[in-house]
């Protein structure tokens, strides 16, 4: 399941232009640190619908990361349905990444905008923030960091635990295409971009479907490079210019890639 954490994910934030459906609030909010509560509470501006035996059947869509660091003990619905109430266990000590895909109101629409809520249950926040642009970005697309770049490998399962685990993110200004991640701690990251917010045609995923992929590649080998952030590659604690690049992804036949192959 871990294997393609972000596919995933980016996949299920798909949803149509009319989505009408908005995100109130969320507790905890984005940014709140030393995080002592028992559950995750979503409001949203209309009733919503949701199956609380099984969410994924009504269409909704949500994660949060680490999820080896949270356990789940229930989920209610608001009386006037405009609020979703997990009942959870946090860990201490630990960065949290949530995201809210989409959902469906009881008027049809679905949620207008992706977001992603970032929390700690650390006494503080890291001190570092991580900043770019995303030149091919539309709204909808969001930034990540990771430990361990994403594969697009099918096949195989990553090797000795690295999976590609979205530790911070953030939504991309639509309208500039900049990305502000805050709140990160001293590490090595793989900054990876995806669109979260893409239609379909009739809203069906064909045979071969990606997200649009953008990825951290100075040197333009269209290979995921990583940053370092810390005291030393920070001014101020921000770690600046860290564009992204949109990597081309389209499937081919055996006899096309013998074509493309021939030449060399």
């Amino acid at each position: 399941m871990r294997k393609h954490t972000l596919l995933i994910i980016a996949c299920l934030f798909s949803t149509s232009l009319f989505a009408q459906v908005q995100l109130v609030s969320t507790n905890p909010a984005n940014g709140d640190v030393a995080v002592d509560q028992d559950s995750i509470v979503l409001e949203f501006n209309q009733p919503v619908m949701l199956d609380t035996e099984d969410p994924e059947s009504s269409g909704f869509f949500f994660f949060v990361e680490p999820d080896t660091m949270i356990q789940y003990n229930g989920i209610t619905l608001s009386e006037d349905q405009t609020k979703i109430i997990f009942s959870v266990n946090l860990s201490p000590d630990t960065d949290y990444l949530m995201g809210i895909g989409n959902i469906f109101g009881l008027s049809g629409d679905t949620l207008e905008t992706p977001a992603l809520v970032q929390f700690t249950t650390y006494a503080e926040a890291g001190p570092y923030t991580v900043t770019g642009t995303v030149p091919e970005g539309v709204n909808g697309t969001a930034v990540f960091l990771s430990a361990h770049p994403f594969s697009l490998g099918f096949d195989e399962e990553p090797e000795n635990g690295e999976d590609f685990i979205p530790v911070y993110g953030a939504m991309i200004d639509g309208d500039t295409g900049t990305y502000t991640i805050s709140g990160v701690r001293e590490n090595v990251y793989f900054p990876t971009g995806f669109n979260l917010f893409q239609v379909l045609g009739g809203n069906e995923m064909s045979d071969f479907f990606v997200p649009d992929l953008f990825i951290y590649d100075p040197d333009q080998d269209l290979l995921p490079n990583f940053i370092e952030v810390n005291a030393t590659t920070t001014t101020n604690d921000i770690l600046s210019g860290i564009d992204l690049t949109k990597l081309v992804i389209a499937p081919i036949t055996f006899s096309e890639a013998i074509e493309k192959a021939e030449p060399l």
